[in-house]
């Protein structure tokens, strides 16, 4: 028995140094083939693995970490232009506002792809805007831009639509006066009733349980956790797989179908009841009449294509824009005496009549606390995953064909270079010294070069009348929970989109 044990032992011992010595031999190989590929400098991971280790640790070790967090170590490290694999799939990390400009302005065509893994293409099945690429997205961006134009977004239609929103927000708070709220649970219904009323002509109250349950599931498509992102990232790993290994994409998945199916049935009533002679009054209306005017051969606008990019729409429209007014209001609570500047100006400069898109530019201080807020928060802090149409060689590094590219945006909003005490809530930073709002070009919430977000200009109409309506009428307190879980909500949630999380904000009416 003594020398069977001895011999396990040896063996045990044996297959330790093998495993040493091949691992070794392989982590040696995959640091030259990483030193001779002539890519952007970046950590090397395990091969087959990359960061993935790294990330995992720190997800089950820290509920403080964040994914874009760990992008800023790397950038910190390793430059504006870094590069590194995670799962089997090579990324470039692309920071700094010199950077950006280079790549997405003056080389735009070769960068512009979207993904092609498998995860990505059961996700958006080449289909829709967002996630399409070449003909058939130059092709609706156009059509969706042109829409937006003919029904006034950007002008007074579109604004009088967010007025009357305001005016059912303000009556809806009121009703809540002294109480404790959670500005995700009627912000997101105001949005998104902007949205509908552009989409489909249509808006709910916001009571309507169908309504509710069509936010969760439009939630649903954007949260995610960081294992369900790191199965977009295993190249050819099959969807059923990716599934299987992470919920949070199933729970996804099932949410896109959700919001798609109820989309068609939106779609088949619109149809069932426009004229195609008549003008139309909203998008659907207007893709249906595209149809009529193509006849037998629809080319890309096929109804699986209006879906998609309704759903995209909304994700585009109501997530964002819902989330950046929710981060507003918690940095107001958290900031009273700033709270207290923006509402004195308004009361100084238009007092009790609805903000109209005119204000702008008398209310300085009130876009510089917007551009701050969108500046500290990030809401899309590698903007939207881009890929490297092929082999291209940039700054001197060779960019592989099919490489996901992330662009940095929380970093850049957080470099001192651009912004000295990035991690100071400051306004000011946006003012001139006599008090004048001076927007910043380094400030970038909606995305670098032609796939910029489509809907700026509305969100940013949005936001401005949302934000300084909400201030004109009532004050915003933290309660003691809130302030005391202060750092973990500024965290704010994980995934493409840094949402906000459970906060409770007491609201109290100036008007009385």
């Amino acid at each position: 028995f003594y020398k069977s044990h001895k011999a396990v032992i040896r063996m045990l011992e044996t297959a330790a140094i093998v495993a040493a010595v091949v691992g070794l031999i392989v982590c040696t190989y995959a640091y030259a083939k990483r030193a001779l590929s002539k890519s952007p400098p970046g950590p090397v991971g395990i091969p087959g693995f990359g960061l993935l280790p790294l990330v995992m640790w720190r997800t089950a070790t820290n509920k403080r970490h964040r994914f874009y967090l760990l992008m800023q170590e790397i950038q910190r490290k390793y430059g504006d232009l870094a590069s590194f694999p995670l799962g089997t799939q090579e990324l470039v990390l692309v920071s700094g506002y010199e950077t950006m400009r280079e790549m997405f302005a003056m080389n735009t065509d070769k960068f512009n792809g979207r993904p092609t893994t498998n995860f990505h293409k059961f996700m958006f099945k080449d289909a829709g805007i967002i996630g399409s690429e070449g003909a058939l997205w130059q092709e609706h961006r156009r059509f969706a831009l042109r829409v937006l134009k003919d029904f006034g977004f950007g002008r007074n239609a579109s604004e009088l639509q967010i007025q009357e929103e305001a005016g059912q927000l303000v009556k809806f708070l009121s009703s809540k006066d002294g109480q404790l709220v959670d500005t995700r649970d009627f912000i997101g219904k105001a949005v998104a009733n902007v949205v509908s009323r552009f989409i489909f002509s249509n808006f709910s109250s916001y009571e309507d349980s169908n309504f509710n349950e069509f936010l969760k599931n439009l939630g649903g498509v954007t949260n995610q956790n960081v294992v369900g992102l790191i199965t977009a990232f295993y190249r050819f790993m099959p969807v059923e797989t990716a599934l299987a290994l992470s919920p949070t994409n199933r729970k996804q998945f099932d949410a896109i179908t959700w919001i798609e199916d109820l989309s068609q049935q939106k779609v088949e009533e619109i149809r069932s009841t426009y004229n195609v002679d008549n003008e139309p009054s909203n998008y659907v209306e207007a893709y249906l009449q595209e149809q009529h005017r193509r006849g037998v051969d629809l080319g890309t606008f096929t109804d699986f294509q209006l879906v998609k990019t309704i759903w995209e729409l909304y994700i585009a429209g109501v997530d964002t824009t819902s989330n950046t007014l929710c981060w507003s209001l918690i940095y107001a609570a958290l900031n009273p005496e700033l709270q207290d500047r923006c509402h004195a100006e308004i009361m100084a400069k238009i007092g009790k009549r609805q903000a109209s898109l005119k204000d702008k530019k008398e209310l300085h201080y009130c876009q510089a606390f917007l551009d701050e807020c969108q500046r500290i928060s990030t809401l899309v802090p590698m903007s939207v995953d881009h890929r490297a149409i092929g082999d291209t060689e940039f700054r001197g590094y060779k960019i592989s064909s099919g490489s996901i590219i992330f662009v940095n945006l929380y970093g850049l909003h957080h470099d001192e270079r651009y912004f000295p005490k990035p991690d100071m809530f400051d306004p000011d930073r946006f003012l001139t010294p006599d008090g004048q709002y001076k927007p910043s070009e380094y400030l970038n919430q909606f995305g670098v070069g032609k796939r910029s977000c489509l809907g700026e200009v509305l969100a940013r109409m949005e936001v401005f009348l949302f934000f300084v309506t909400f201030m004109q009428h009532f004050r915003f307190e933290a309660d003691s929970w809130t302030a005391e879980q202060r750092e973990q909500i500024l965290l704010g949630t994980e995934g493409g989109i840094h949402g906000t999380i459970e906060h409770r904000l007491k609201v109290t009416s100036r008007d009385n």
